[in-house]
């Protein structure tokens, strides 16, 4: 197969493509470079918990005891998170 313009201008035979059938992926992006849901980065379970003990942390920095902050459990530790100036007003009232 032969790609031919004009008579006049210059030719290109399939000889001259062999260089470029060689290494495909050079030409065109393979599956996973084109589909971002395949390449995306997945989440790890020592990312997780790296992710409570800061979430943790957060709230003892706000005031509470770290014993309470031990016994919650991950949604509990989210849902004070959410309001942080709740947290500190409430711990700030059952001081006083």
């Amino acid at each position: 197969m032969a790609y031919r313009k004009c008579s006049s201008g210059p030719t290109t035979f399939r000889s001259d493509l062999e260089d470029l059938n060689q290494q495909p992926a050079l030409i065109m992006g393979t599956t996973f470079e084109r589909n971002k849901n395949r390449s995306r980065p997945r989440k790890s379970s020592g990312e997780k918990a790296r992710r409570q003990r800061d979430q943790k942390k957060r709230l003892v920095a706000l005031g509470m005891d770290e014993a309470v902050v031990a016994k919650m459990n991950s949604r509990e530790v989210l849902d004070k998170l959410k309001r942080p100036a709740k947290v500190a007003k409430d711990l700030a009232a059952a001081k006083a």
